[in-house]
């Protein structure tokens, strides 16, 4: 069957024929960091192009976190628990949003009392008779910029929460002594020292270790030994049966608890002359191991179990005969799925030029503005910028 001619001129006047006319409304978000901790606030700033007629008046960010443990995998079995979903109201205007690009800051505060992201799925291989143990367990967040208005409008981006490590002296600085001698008037001693670069580590990390060997004893030190132990323990907590038993708990003969110990890194050096008194190693760097499992506690069939994870730096003169120290080092978590802070959006790429906007996330409230870049404030009282032409932010903000 043919087709009038004017209809096939009608359909094909609403085909798009440019770029200009393809291009589609678009969202971004972005944080200035690329973790935080419980209680800390999060800086961000929302990129908006509007370049077709739309609906929407209003703008919402939404932070959310929910914890997920799965028993069974085949089966489906699974439970969620929800840790934080609060929404704040970031643009509200009486008339739909006209066109341009917008640059929208914000700052949120999160929870005091917040658990860590984290990501567990090896249980499987620790422990494969505990079938009552769960297979995966997962705690995630994320921040979210959306429309009442418009459903496909948005954008979404990992929000990865760090485990707040207190500071630990123990492993800033470990001093062991040994007394080798028999003859208190002649008292020599071995001493080891071991000193790290920082006091916390993550994992895909290096840490820096140096150690100073002193030796008084005119003896001569083989070999120093240097490992990196990756200890991975599940221990439960029987709820009241116990008590009532007045049996000590055994985690050898509990089918629940497992522990598990394997070497991640080792290096073996030569050791000191008997002349040499005093000798070191300076800047060790040592790999941390990444992906790793993490802290959690769960109830599973009136048993608490509770997962510990650490790393356990081990230093040892020939083999642990002359002298030996260990430091356990607290970790810092990170979720295996979050991403760093980089843009995001639905549609389409955003312009090369909005890198440059990325200086208006710490200083944003107090860049001196022109009357027709402010479109309003948002719920944070920090101005809501609408940028004219694309060369502007270039010359201004970048």
């Amino acid at each position: 069957r043919r087709v009038p001619q004017t209809r096939r001129a009608d359909s094909s006047r609403n085909r798009p024929t440019s770029q200009a006319e393809a291009a589609m409304n678009e969202a971004a978000l972005c944080l200035n960091q690329s973790s935080y901790h419980a209680g800390e606030i999060v800086y961000g700033a929302a990129y908006i192009c509007i370049c077709r007629p739309t609906q929407i008046r209003s703008l919402q960010i939404r932070i959310q976190g929910t914890e997920t443990v799965t028993w069974s995998r085949r089966k489906g079995q699974s439970s969620s628990a929800c840790l934080i979903d609060q929404s704040y109201e970031l643009l509200s205007l009486p008339q739909p949003i006209p066109f341009g690009s917008y640059l929208i800051p914000f700052k949120l505060p999160l929870p005091n009392l917040l658990p860590a992201s984290f990501y567990f799925a090896e249980f499987d291989e620790l422990c494969c008779e505990a079938s009552d143990l769960p297979e995966a367990c997962r705690v995630a967040y994320s921040i979210s910029l959306a429309s009442p208005q418009s459903q496909r409008f948005g954008a979404r981006l990992d929000l990865l929460v760090d485990e707040e490590v207190p500071g630990s002296e123990e492993a800033l600085s470990v001093n062991d002594s040994l007394n080798l001698s028999v003859i208190p008037a002649m008292r020599k001693t071995l001493r080891l020292g071991l000193s790290l670069d920082r006091q916390a580590v993550r994992f895909g990390e290096f840490l820096t270790v140096t150690l100073r060997l002193v030796n008084e004893t005119r003896r001569t030190i083989e070999n120093v030994a240097i490992k990196l132990l990756r200890r991975i323990s599940v221990t439960c907590v029987d709820n009241g049966e116990q008590l009532q038993q007045l049996q000590p708990h055994d985690p050898t003969k509990c089918p629940h608890c497992v522990s598990v110990c394997s070497t991640w890194w080792s290096m073996l050096m030569p050791g000191s002359d008997p002349e040499v008194i005093e000798c070191g190693f300076d800047d060790l760097k040592i790999p941390i191991p990444s992906p790793t499992p993490c802290d959690f506690a769960q109830t599973v069939n009136s048993h608490r179990l509770t997962c510990q994870h650490f790393l356990q730096l081990l230093v040892s003169l020939d083999g642990g005969r002359r002298l030996q120290t260990e430091v356990r080092l607290p970790l810092v978590r990170a979720h295996a799925g979050a991403q760093s802070a980089t843009w995001q959006q639905l549609e389409q790429p955003l312009p090369h030029w909005l890198a440059g906007c990325s200086a208006l996330l710490s200083q944003s409230a107090s860049l001196p503005l022109r009357p027709d870049e402010v479109l309003g404030t948002n719920f944070a009282g920090m101005p809501v910028l609408r940028s004219l032409p694309a060369s502007a932010l270039v010359t201004d903000f970048a």
